[in-house]
């Protein structure tokens, strides 16, 4: 469930604005992709999904038609918005927000139907539009990006909300519960990250880091208990840890209320015995931990303030606290030597045995990351930006740290290690490129943008965009419902 939306509508509520929620990804998801993830008739749908649209903005009547984007569903986001403008006019003004726009800046501008570009959080920037559009004025702000002519203006000063207990809990009153493939109800305990990794665009999604009190998360998990029935809780931080002392007090007001719940975060490894024993009491059962390497070196240029003896003892705590581990890997930085992937594959052997699952992932360069900002410092000699796309295809500065050597490199090592990588058809493509040095730019972008390489328990080919669902539903049917 689209938490953020569901925040978005109580927020503006409680300022006396009325919406409406439509998720066009649960209710048309299935009808755009077949099982094996292969699109079909996507056109015809997408205007199906439109008529849709046109009925329900015929009824609403709405004043602003707003969109959240993700990278996924950006295309299909800005085909809805051309037609909606085609259709309604001026009449109606056209936003968009959501994380994709958030790394993509001002440039979702370029396409002329949209009027406003909301970064970062969207609660206060929204407000001052609908106050603008209601008294009048110019809906120019600094707040967000608009238009002036052919230039584009504001932007500047992205707003948010430093005390998060004042924001309203979110309003679901607009979904269908039953609707969604999976048991569980998501909950945001803090806003932001305490972590500056090279490769993250969390700051351009968050101003800081914020959270909320112990009292105030209890409370609404305790509300999605009793008025919605949700016993399975997804945390859906940046990670679940940056503030230890609220988990700590969390978890025990959960106890102490003797709260029937099970949930799932993602966390820093950086985990103590006594907290993961604690979590584990108030519930917690399965937990995202992102070692990232093996090697000190690279954790350190990271900079996500990974000490590699720590995440290893924190792999063994969690597990033996009985909390069930998804483990996650990153290789090929543009920096990273063999030597370096090495001591990955030897940390993944010494602490496989206390995980459900692993993913190690190709290293992607992301646009208005650390990374695209200081390339030469990173050892990134030259970027290429792929349409509106998130991911970047990149030189190195050295030629033994180029992409099809790292590639390369990982196939060794799976057959080294006696790993069985998921066979899919990106898993082909790895080796056509490894092998291949003249391959297109698409195919590079479509390498480093969608392929992960999973193995042990959850495999699953990701050669289109919402595949991943069947993963997921057989993880937390399994972790989750035990």
């Amino acid at each position: 469930m689209p938490i953020n939306l569901a925040y978005l509508k109580s927020f503006l509520g409680s300022r006396g604005f009325e919406s409406k929620i439509i998720d066009l990804n649960i209710l048309y998801v299935n009808k755009i992709y077949a099982g094996d993830g292969d699109i079909k008739n996507k056109g015809k749908i997408l205007n199906k999904i439109f008529n849709v649209l046109k009925n329900e903005i015929s009824s609403f009547e709405p004043s602003v038609v707003a969109f959240s984007l993700l990278e996924p569903t950006f295309f299909n986001g800005i085909y809805l918005i051309k037609k909606i403008r085609s259709e309604f006019g001026e009449d109606i003004k056209i936003v968009v927000g959501g994380p994709h726009v958030s790394y993509l800046q001002k440039k979702v501008l370029d396409f002329r139907s949209i009027d406003v570009a909301i970064t970062g959080e969207g609660e206060l920037p929204l407000l001052e539009l609908m106050q603008r559009i209601e008294s009048g004025k110019n809906i120019s702000s600094q707040s967000y990006y608009t238009r002036k002519g052919d230039k584009i203006v504001g932007g500047n000063n992205p707003r948010y909300i430093k005390d998060l207990d004042s924001i309203p809990y979110p309003d679901y009153s607009d979904y269908e519960f039953k609707k969604y493939p999976f048991p569980f109800i998501c909950s945001i305990f803090s806003r932001g990250c305490i972590k500056k990794c090279i490769f993250c665009g969390v700051p351009n999604i968050y101003s800081g880091y914020r959270h909320r009190s112990a009292n105030n998360i209890f409370y609404e998990i305790k509300r999605n208990v009793d008025e919605y029935g949700f016993r399975v809780l997804a945390v859906t931080d940046s990670l679940l840890n940056a503030n230890p002392i609220l988990i700590k007090k969390t978890c025990k007001k959960i106890i102490n209320e003797n709260l029937d719940i099970n949930w799932m975060a993602e966390t820093h490894p950086s985990l103590s015995d006594n907290l993961s024993k604690i979590m584990y009491t108030a519930g917690c059962r399965l937990l995202y931990i992102a070692p990232e390497t093996g090697s000190q070196r690279i954790a350190d240029i990271m900079g996500k303030d990974v000490d590699i003896n720590v995440a290893e003892k924190s792999i063994v705590n969690a597990h033996n606290n009985g909390i069930n581990l998804s483990s996650w890997y990153i290789a090929g930085l543009p920096n990273e030597t063999s030597k370096d992937i090495n001591k990955t594959f030897n940390f993944i052997e010494k602490t496989k045995d206390y995980v459900k699952e692993i993913w190690i992932s190709p290293f992607g360069l992301s646009i208005n990351t650390p990374v695209y900002k200081n390339p030469e410092k990173f050892g990134v000699s030259k970027i290429s930006e792929v349409d509106y796309r998130l991911y970047c295809t990149y030189e190195t500065k050295d030629p033994l740290c180029s992409f099809q050597n790292q590639m390369k490199l990982l196939l060794d090592l799976y057959k080294k290690y006696n790993l069985e990588a998921y066979n899919s058809k990106m898993m082909r493509l790895v080796r056509d490129i490894s092998d291949n040095e003249s391959v297109s730019l698409e195919e590079k972008y479509l390498l480093s943008e969608s392929f992960q390489f999973p193995y042990k328990l959850y495999g699953v080919d990701f050669n289109e965009d919402y595949s991943y669902i069947k993963l997921f539903e057989n993880c937390f049917k399994e972790v989750l419902t035990n």
